[in-house]
């Protein structure tokens, strides 16, 4: 069964939702807007409609008024008939219905537009670092030379070069699910350590912060105990104010700030 409509007095309200709260019909809430020249609040459109809002006092104390009037007239015996309230326009009802059941399928379609173009996105990002990262291994490696081997000589195979030790970041406010979605993204550059509010009151927590590169905190998800044991390691850290978009361009920065330099610019 469905709730009444129960508005606070400074809510704004159309016609129809005032005339619900106040058991009245919408011409009634007409007449008592024509009789005082009540000015509506706000005015939106919705469908090339124009929809008055009220604040729901100012439509409250005019039905008072009014009824404090016929209760007066009454108490002499000169109150006239009441007009009778016209029917409701049920044909009109419905179309506004199904108007606004077409504006939230339309929405629920963008919605899930919007959230397959994040998904891709985050493929994206994910195939961009892993090549990011196979770039700078490359520059990285030193020129392999190869001896013109004896004929008495058994050749082999050459070793595979040594994988390049990652930079390791601790990251603190993340959710498990948050978790997940950096690691997919930025697992292949960096040695990623990550821990909620929670799990950063922990030992294995100071532990971590003894052999990090680099501590990014979320500062919208912890707290100034959690910032103090960082402060306390002396390991480099960063703030991070904003959500999953700011962390994302934080760690950008980071990879190219940790990559060793390449041979080249060594030497220059």
């Amino acid at each position: 069964m469905t709730k009444p409509f129960n508005p606070l007095l400074s809510t704004l309200v159309t016609i129809l939702q005032a005339a619900r709260a106040l058991k009245v019909s919408e011409q009634t809430i007409r007449n008592d807007i024509a009789k005082f020249n009540l000015e509506p609040e706000h005015t939106v459109e919705v469908k090339g409609q124009s929809v008055k809002l009220f604040t729901f006092k100012t439509l409250d104390d005019a039905r008072k008024k009014i009824e404090e009037e016929s209760a007066a007239r009454r108490a002499l015996k000169t109150t006239p008939a009441p007009k009778a309230a016209p029917p409701v326009n049920i044909d009109e009802v419905l179309q506004r219905l199904s108007m606004l059941s077409a504006d939230v399928d339309e929405l629920l379609t963008a919605s899930a537009q919007l959230s397959d173009r994040v998904n891709k996105l985050l493929e994206q990002n994910t195939h961009m670092f892993k090549a990011l990262s196979n770039v700078q291994t490359c520059l990285h490696q030193p020129p392999i030379q190869v001896p013109a081997p004896a004929p008495e000589e058994i050749k082999t195979a050459p070793k595979p070069p040594p994988k390049p030790v990652l930079p390791k970041i601790v990251i603190v406010g993340l959710w498990a699910a948050q978790q997940q979605m950096i690691t997919k993204e930025f697992g292949e550059i960096f040695d990623l350590r990550m821990f909620d509010a929670d799990q950063a009151r922990s030992t294995s927590f100071s532990s971590t912060l003894e052999s990090c590169d680099r501590v990014l905190l979320l500062t919208n998800f912890i707290n100034h105990s959690i910032e103090a044991v960082v402060k306390n390691s002396g390991r480099p850290f960063n703030h991070v104010k904003g959500g999953m978009s700011v962390l994302r361009d934080r760690l950008t920065t980071l990879f190219v700030e940790l990559s060793p330099p390449s041979p080249a610019k060594a030497k220059s």
